[in-house]
Formats: structure tokens, C-alpha cells, sequence
């Protein structure tokens, strides 16, 4: 949604705060929660393998150069 269309929602503006604390300058709104319930006592390797998911900053900076680089996840 646009943040110009975002104001128009009551439920924007009474939590306007909290929300903008977690806007990133270059690329906005860059918030994802996952939420898993239950017991997990691998913790630490379930955070691990969800950082192994996100782009390095060599394939960002291919991403924003339009350049082509190796993708690992399987299709």
C-alpha cells in the first residue's frame, strides 16, 4: 500500500509511530514477523536457516545493478 493511501486508516494513524520506527530509508516498509507455536528446541538452527534465505549484500547489489547472479533455491 502507499504510504499516501495508509493515512487514510485509523488503524495507521493511532500505531503511526511504532511503524515508522521500523521504516527503512532506502527500502521502506522491509518488515516481516513469522510467528511459529509450539516448542522448538532447535531455535538456533531454525533462525540460522531462515538467514541462509536472505539476499547477501553481493546479490542486492546485483539485484539493483539489473545484473543476472546464481539463485540457490530450487524451483
Amino acid at each position: 500500500m502507499y504510504f499516501g493511501d495508509r493515512v487514510k486508516y485509523n488503524s495507521y494513524l493511532e500505531n503511526q509511530s511504532p511503524i515508522e520506527s521500523k521504516w527503512d530509508k532506502k527500502y521502506g516498509d522491509r518488515l516481516n514477523e513469522l510467528v511459529l507455536i509450539g516448542q522448538y528446541p532447535e531455535q538456533g538452527k531454525i533462525i540460522k536457516e531462515l538467514e541462509a534465505c536472505l539476499l547477501t549484500d553481493w546479490e542486492l547489489k546485483k539485484y539493483f545493478e539489473r545484473k543476472s547472479f546464481q539463485d540457490n533455491w530450487p524451483f
